[in-house]
């Protein structure tokens, strides 16, 4: 890695280049094998002010991240401090640092842990940590967060207190009560909201009761909280519900949602036009949590990676459900409700018909199963297994020739035809085998990719078609002009975007006419109907595996590794359902197609028709 150019030190494209590193793959490696220049920073950053732990510059701050160095007074710790959902790094480039990390407790504030880093050393800064540094030389940091911090909690242990601070303060407790945003008594109950929706599909009525019942029972339990219960039935109702609390000042003890949810998360609006924060909106959300706040999910399969996900971006314990949910008038197992529509009601996990077949159907009606407890996850790092870089040289192995997989390409040269030589882009274009395949079928094309060695790969097997290209891409955001494309295809990988931002940027890049193409894969159990479909799909690949015996070795090898089935828990399917929904309520008139069923999944395949200009799909927020 070259040395930063001092020269660079005063503007922001040093800071502009540290949070590109920052929000690319292996940061700390980067930031580590970086030369600094640590003259013209100490130069640059204003000395500590009586009293103050340092002295601190902003080198530039936006949307993506910002990044501030910090000159440091020996001996003078800092406040402890959390940083809000911002996540990042404390880049020690002179002298030696003593961090604690800490935990708030009733009114007590604890040390869970105390380490040194000396310069060249990195500190890794998560959402929701408590921490505070002292300096034990003359220090000078580098500290890079994304995204910037909005808000910053900090904790006055003398006065048994937090002190809520714009993110542009440093941390130490404001010379002025009159700079502080809120200061909540550490003694004082924190909010417990919950939130319900009641029109996604059938049950809203009973998911309005559950709230409610929830809402009694934690105010018993919690005789001095506000319990606030809030009907919510879109995104942005969502939004409004938290920030009502953070306008408030006060904090978040307890979040709770009631209702519907698909595999990454709760579930808004109506089968006819329903609604998901995408991942990249979580990440975007501030949530004023409190010190040592808790999440609970009580919809079906909220466990199976949505809370470990909510756990990690907004650094706090999340509990959710494995199996599907179910009411019932008693928390711990399933009980037929009465036929009177007073008295407590709950959501339960529990095994059913969907989960365990008929035999788990039979014990939930029988009450012979337990209610599933809800599982918990704490925030902790996933190490990078959610990438698709740790497989990337055994998929390329596997599909260095995309045309095995037949029904879909097909499918797609059929479509794609119907354009004359178009411009493509290819969202999630992995070894870039596809793009390879379609050079002589198309005027040009580009492929963008999260995975920073599947665009290796793709640009080496692109590398001798001048008219095609490839770019790693962070979040849903496309480095392209409006009007740049007359087709974009999303190729076995729109499952793992964020549908609403990501659909917002594709008809931003789209000609008018222009068209969007997606094949993908969901779950969904083959049905009776099908079986003939899911015969002549089996009879196809026992063809395959007897004509290529290589490539059958090839692709158990690649699931076979345990990389692969790291990669996937981090990234699952989404529900046909789920797929249909969306699309068709964004594309009105268009249906998705089913090409190849098997046992537990199938292939679908969507052509949204012509798209022209001042199409904007519907959404509540952003």
């Amino acid at each position: 890695m070259p040395a930063l150019d001092p020269r660079d030190a005063i503007t922001k494209d040093l800071g502009a280049r540290l949070i590109e590193i920052a929000r690319g793959d292996d940061p700390g490696a980067h930031l580590a094998a970086l030369s600094w220049p640590i003259d013209a920073l100490r130069a640059l950053c204003p000395p500590p002010s009586e009293g103050k732990p340092y002295g601190r510059r902003v080198l530039t701050t936006g949307p993506g991240g910002e990044v501030v160095v910090m000159s440091w007074a020996e001996g003078t710790r800092c406040a402890p401090h959390d940083h809000d959902a911002a996540s990042g790094w404390v880049v020690v480039i002179a002298g030696e640092l003593c961090e604690r990390k800490l935990s708030l407790a009733g009114e007590t504030l604890t040390v869970d842990g105390e380490a040194s880093c000396g310069a060249p050393g990195l500190i890794p800064v998560s959402s929701g940590v408590v921490h505070d540094m002292v300096a034990t030389g003359d220090a000078l940091t580098v500290h890079i967060y994304t995204p910037p911090i909005g808000r910053m909690r900090i904790f006055d242990e003398a006065n048994k207190q937090t002190v809520m601070v714009g993110g542009d303060h440093g941390a130490w407790l404001p010379d002025d009560a009159g700079e502080a945003i809120a200061i909540k008594p550490w003694a004082a109950n924190d909010v417990v909201l919950i939130v319900y929706t009641t029109r996604y599909r059938e049950g809203g009525a009973q998911f309005e009761r559950a709230a409610n019942t929830l809402a009694t029972d934690k105010a018993a339990a919690l005789p001095d909280a506000k319990v606030r219960c809030v009907r919510v039935e879109t995104k942005r109702e969502v939004v409004d519900a938290i920030a009502a609390i953070a306008e408030a000042g006060e904090v978040i003890g307890e979040l709770h949602f009631v209702g519907h949810s698909g595999m990454y998360g709760p579930m808004f609006g109506t089968r006819e036009l329903p609604e998901q924060f995408s991942p990249e909106e979580w990440r975007t959300l501030t949530i004023p949590f409190a010190a040592g706040a808790s999440a609970y999910f009580h919809c079906c399969r909220s466990a199976r990676w949505f809370a470990p996900f909510f756990a990690r971006t907004f650094g706090v314990n999340a509990h959710g459900y494995h199996w599907y949910t179910t009411f019932s008038p008693r928390p711990d197992a399933f009980r037929w409700r009465p036929r009177t529509e007073v008295g407590p009601l709950y959501v339960v996990g529990c095994p059913g018909r969907k989960s365990h077949g008929l035999l788990g159907s039979l014990g939930k009606y029988t009450g012979a199963i337990p209610a599933e407890p809800m599982k918990r996850f704490s925030p902790e790092d996933t190490g990078g297994a959610e990438s698709y870089d740790n497989v990337a040289d055994l998929y390329d192995e596997v599909y260095s020739d995309i045309r095995v997989r037949q029904d879909e390409w097909r499918w797609l040269t059929r479509h794609l035809a119907e354009l004359e030589r178009p411009q493509v882009l290819d969202i999630g274009c992995g070894n870039g085998a596809l793009l390879a395949q379609l050079s002589d079928r198309i005027a040009g094309g580009h492929g963008v990719d999260v995975s920073a060695r599947m665009i290796e790969h793709c640009r080496r097997r692109l590398a001798a078609m001048p008219a095609l290209g490839a770019t790693l891409i962070r979040g849903p955001h496309l480095p392209f002009a409006d009007n740049s494309f007359d087709a974009v295809i999303s190729f076995l990988s729109f499952r793992y975007l964020d549908w609403d931002p990501i659909l917002m940027e594709i008809v931003r890049v789209l000609r008018p006419g222009g068209r969007l193409l997606i094949v993908d894969m969901v779950a969904g159990p083959v049905k009776w109907r099908e079986t003939g479909k899911l015969a002549r799909s089996k009879l196809r690949q026992l063809r395959l595996r007897f004509n290529d015996p290589e490539l059958f070795a090839r692709l158990h090898k690649l699931v076979d590794d345990p990389r692969w089935a790291a990669m996937l828990a981090h990234n699952p399917i989404r529900a046909e359902h789920e797929l249909c929904w969306y699309l068709e309520s964004r594309f009105p008139g268009r249906s998705v197609e089913l090409l190849d069923v098997g046992w537990h999944s199938r292939v679908m395949a969507f052509d949204s028709g012509p798209i022209y200009d001042g199409y904007v799909p519907p959404q509540s927020y952003p």
